[in-house]
């Protein structure tokens, strides 16, 4: 105390001497030496002594005062205790992973308690009250930094699993952009299911999907307790926990080793929405293949010379009758379609009995047919359909030079010619602005499919296409595995360009057109967004079903499970359709009526004035079983019949 008042005297007499009026000598005024007088050396040494004195005990003061108060503060927190203290916050607000926005804010806590701190050290008071301290530093900061100093003691530190993250990742977030934030496991099913890009889901299984998390994008909750497993990556239950802070989800699908022990690569670099492939036989080096090869196919090659002309020479004959075909079909399509969707069939003559049980069965089990529009290949498939009471139309500038025949099997140029009239009418229903679904004449209805696709809410409503899965897995028709031969299209620019490309792309079709329209459609899909979606295959089963799911097909036989529709796909040639389609039951068509006989039953009854009279005489209210092959799904039990499969025993 008595120290401070001697300090505080001296200083008063330092001031007064510092604003006294020092008298200058005359001689300086007459150029002499004036301020540097001896008078004046002696005042100013006295004020630099005091001055240093002072200087020496305030500071000396003020350092031990200092040090007392910030005993009073909470301690300054060494990096551990500060790493442990963040965490002890992060649990108690609910947030353990990737918190980026509460560590920002204790980042800015402990700027200002470095604030507060300087603040502290120029204070004039020699001990200053915890109100002081608030007044200083703000009671928020305050309060924080007793928070963070309390948790740290009570949690011990340590972080809890939300991402799996290799050391190479950690050190070298830059160089490694994906996985920078760690791992994560999620079902790989439930994954699907909750993104669905619209590719067949698979079977219920226990495989997993891995997800690479960049730095900022790992999860904020900790994976499902005792489940990270020995690769100690944590699995979560939920999907959306682990891709909570996901602006994107890249999505690449692999099959299980497939020709060749595969490698992933992941690196950041300009973005490609495709895989690029390389591969290698043997010890050769690597070479770059397309998406469609396998080690010993090449699916897809480039259309030679004489293929790209004679698409060409269709596409002159196409523009050429467009404006008459489209104005004639236009006002069939304004009469027929509901709700702006027609039904599109394609058929010949050859093919015509199957067109015939399609609208036999479908009218005797009360399925409304009025917007079916049959495009007949030539004038004798025309006649019938009209007498079964459908709509058709034959276009003979576009169709009329297609054989009549059926094609003897799948693939062989009879059945090529018949693809390109498939592409062609249903790019021009679509262009014309109609919704549509596309369907081949082997096809039976269990339930209208159109209740089901017309739905404006559920998980059908987005997608611009909807397709039966077709079941040949094969790299050719990856990655949708969709079949043409029965899907639905919604009218948008979308699909409007999708047929209209297919079309110039025509020259492509060697076989089926269906390998060639999935790999469009795949490309779309990443340039243009196109939403296709293939169906469940236990709802709308084909042929695949029929040769190689036994359970399915015996619950349906039996009445257990009611599918949507049945495609008998996956067969030889037509007369293999008809026997497996009258063998389950699904057969309407009175014998005098197949193939062309059907013709002769139109003359006897041309002229009648019952529309319905050929519908009548050709379509039986109940269905015509016949069994074939004891070995094949039959609506009865066919014991008595011989294998078609050499060795196989009785199906039932």
């Amino acid at each position: 105390g008595d120290i401070h008042v001697i300090l505080i005297a001296v200083a008063q007499a330092m001031v007064e001497i510092l604003h006294s009026r020092i008298p200058v000598s005359r001689s300086s005024r007459n150029g002499g030496r004036g301020i540097f007088s001896l008078m004046n050396v002696v005042q100013f040494g006295l004020v630099a002594c005091i001055n240093f004195y002072c200087g020496i005990i305030f500071g000396f003061r003020h350092s031990a005062d200092f040090s007392a108060t910030m005993t009073d503060l909470p301690p300054k927190p060494s990096d551990r205790s500060l790493m442990d203290g963040t965490l002890g916050v992060k649990k108690k607000s609910g947030c353990l992973c990737n918190c980026a926005d509460l560590e920002r804010q204790i980042k800015d806590m402990q700027v200002e308690a470095q604030r507060v701190s300087f603040k502290l050290e120029t204070a004039k008071q020699a001990k200053p009250t915890l109100k002081t301290y608030e007044d200083l530093a703000g009671k928020k900061a305050v309060e924080t930094v007793k928070r963070v100093a309390e948790a740290g003691t009570k949690t011990g530190g340590g972080e809890s699993s939300c991402t799996s993250t290799p050391e190479a990742f950690k050190k070298n977030s830059k160089k490694f952009l994906a996985g920078a934030g760690g791992l994560s496991r999620v079902n790989k099913l439930a994954f699907l299911e909750t993104y669905d890009y619209g590719w067949p889901l698979p079977q219920p299984d226990q495989t997993e999907a891995l997800i690479l998390h960049e730095y900022s994008a790992s999860p904020t909750v900790p994976g499902d307790t005792g489940k990270d497993g020995p690769s100690g990556i944590p699995y979560y239950s939920k999907v959306e926990d682990a891709t909570a802070n996901c602006g994107e989800l890249l999505v690449v699908p692999m099959d299980k080793g497939g020709d060749k022990n595969k490698c992933v690569v992941l690196l950041s670099g300009y973005p490609s929405y495709h895989v690029g492939r390389f591969m290698r036989k043997g010890r050769r080096k690597f070479h770059h293949i397309g998406r469609g090869d396998t080690e010993n196919v090449k699916n897809f090659r480039p259309p030679g010379k004489h293929a790209i002309e004679k698409n060409w020479s269709a596409l002159s004959r196409y523009i050429a009758a467009k404006e008459v075909a489209h104005s004639t079909l236009d006002a069939i399509l304004k009469s027929i379609a509901k709700d702006n969707t027609v039904i599109v069939m394609v058929c010949n003559m050859g093919q015509a009995d199957l067109l015939a049980n399609f609208v036999c069965h479908g009218r005797r089990h009360g399925f409304p047919l009025d917007n079916v529009l049959v495009f007949a290949t030539d004038e004798k498939t025309h006649r019938l359909a009209t007498s079964l009471g459908v709509t058709s139309y034959f276009d003979e500038e576009n169709f009329g030079h297609l054989p009549e025949k059926e094609a003897r099997r799948y693939g062989d140029n009879i059945f090529l010619q018949m693809m390109y009239a498939k592409v062609l009418t249903v790019q021009m229903v679509n262009y014309l602005g109609y919704d549509l679904l596309f369907q081949d004449v082997d096809m039976v209805w269990y339930k209208n499919p159109l209740e089901l696709f017309h739905k404006e809410t559920g998980p059908l409503a987005e997608y611009d296409m909807l397709f039966q899965d077709d079941g040949a897995k094969s790299q050719r028709y990856a990655p949708y595995c969709a079949n043409s031969g029965f899907y639905y299209v919604r009218y948008n620019p979308r699909t409007v360009y999708l047929f209209t490309s297919l079309m110039y792309h025509s020259d492509m079709i060697t076989g089926s057109h269906q390998a060639v329209l999935i790999q469009i459609m795949a490309d779309h899909a990443s340039l243009f967004g196109l939403r296709v979606k293939v169906l469940d295959d236990k709802e709308f089963p084909s042929g695949y079903h029929y040769h190689r799911n036994k359970d399915l097909m015996k619950n349906i036989m039996t009445g257990k499970s009611v599918p949507y529709v049945y495609h008998m796909s996956w067969t030889k040639n037509k007369t293999d359709k008809l026997k497996y389609l009258k063998q389950m039951g699904l057969w309407h068509v009175e014998e005098k009526c197949e193939d062309a006989k059907g013709l002769e039953v139109i003359e006897e009854l041309e002229g009648d004035p019952d529309k319905d009279a050929v519908f009548n005489a050709c379509c039986s209210v109940d269905p015509l079983i016949t069994c074939f092959y004891k070995d094949k799904p039959s609506k009865i039990p066919c014991k008595d019949s011989p294998s078609i499969d050499k060795g196989r025993g009785s199906w039932w």
